[in-house]
């Protein structure tokens, strides 16, 4: 299988001939994207092309831009070869040309995979680089269901069967990457990570193109945007669940209201009958997991929990002094925020995580 190396540049240095030649003596055939640079590095282009193909916009459109112009003229050869593997790679000299290959034979050895080639997010990154992605992994797991230990790197490999879809994928500067991990995440597409070498020029990373601001709005206006948003769906199911709850806690109470315990038995009753609808609407409609008699059993154990404790943290807000109205509420919204954080990454998690080397899918 062919291996095409797809490097995207704008404004580069001499590190982009150097790039071009090694990842063409390693035998990848090198795709690089001039993405409307000015006209003073016509001579590091100029450079590359003696190893490389040249493709050039008029006008800077943006890194996503330049990878899917890429990928349609590399769509084209793969058609005449009968497939190939595209790697992605920076043209600032922070990806190793072994790394870019390791990455690339692991894609091609997982077809429909996106491999990523993992940095070590430590003391070697920018403090810039290292803040931005700790926040943007977390909130892409808590969006997505889906740990990725860096969500935030170039180096990225995939055979020619995910071409159509990553065309397909919104964004044209550098919020693409991150709406490739949201799509393919929610496609259930398998991500694999290869441990890479970090490699920074200074620690500030000045080469970096990426717009503090502007970019980072948009990196997470894009994962929100696709995302499934389990959150809004999980009040929603909460909501209806509730009504329904409330709805058979009144019709128990009409035969069992003149008993001791009338209400806790009425209450018992509707929540059991209102438990079994909300598990099947979590399942289903919210976190779009399979039912299973483990996952049943796990969340009849949690709405007992929950339910338990419902009532413990009521006596204790009203311990406290607090109103029993405004007691309630804490209550609810204490044990929302934990049945939501359960039922996402216990009961009904995605279990796909990116494997590493020598991991079967």
């Amino acid at each position: 299988m062919q291996v095409f190396a797809l490097v995207p540049a704008y404004q580069p240095d001499e590190r982009l001939v150097t790039l071009a030649q090694e990842l063409d003596f390693a035998g990848c055939s090198v795709i690089v994207v001039d993405d409307g640079s000015s006209p003073d590095k016509k001579m590091y282009f100029d450079g590359a092309s003696k190893y490389a193909k040249i493709i050039a916009h008029s006008h800077n459109m943006g890194k996503g831009a330049a990878i899917k112009t890429g990928i349609r003229y590399i769509a084209k050869s793969a058609k005449a070869t009968g497939g190939a593997v595209i790697v992605v790679v920076d043209c600032d000299g922070q990806h190793l040309p072994q790394d870019a290959l390791r990455v690339a034979r692991e894609a091609a050895a997982n077809p429909g995979c996106l491999v990523l080639g993992v940095r070590d997010v430590g003391q070697k990154m920018p403090l810039r680089s290292r803040f931005g992605n700790t926040v943007t992994r977390a909130v892409f797991r808590l969006l997505s269901g889906v740990y990725i230990s860096d969500t935030q790197t170039g180096l990225r490999a995939f055979d020619s069967s995910l071409f159509d879809l990553m065309l397909e994928i919104e964004g044209m500067r550098y919020e693409y990457e991150i709406n490739v991990l949201m799509r393919l995440a929610k496609e259930r597409v398998p991500i694999r990570e290869v441990p890479i070498e970090t490699i920074y020029h200074d620690r500030k990373n000045t080469v970096s193109h990426f717009r503090t601001l502007s970019d980072s709005y948009k990196v997470f206006a894009g994962m929100l945007r696709a995302a499934d948003m389990p959150m809004l769906k999980f009040t929603v199911s909460s909501l209806l669940s509730f009504c329904v709850d409330f709805m058979l806690f009144n019709i128990f109470l009409l035969f069992f209201e003149r008993y001791r315990f009338g209400e806790v038995i009425s209450n018992v009753c509707a929540r059991v009958f209102s438990s079994v609808f909300n598990y099947r609407l979590n399942c289903g409609f919210v976190f779009r997991s399979k039912s299973s008699a483990k996952s049943f059993f796990e969340y009849s154990v949690l709405a007992a929990l929950i339910l338990f404790f419902n009532t413990v943290l009521l006596v204790g807000y009203t311990k406290l002094k607090i109103a029993p109205r405004i007691a309630k509420l804490l209550t609810e919204i204490t044990l929302f925020v934990v049945s939501f954080t359960i039922q996402r990454f216990v009961i009904f998690r995605n279990k796909r995580k990116p494997m590493g080397i020598g991991q079967k899918k």
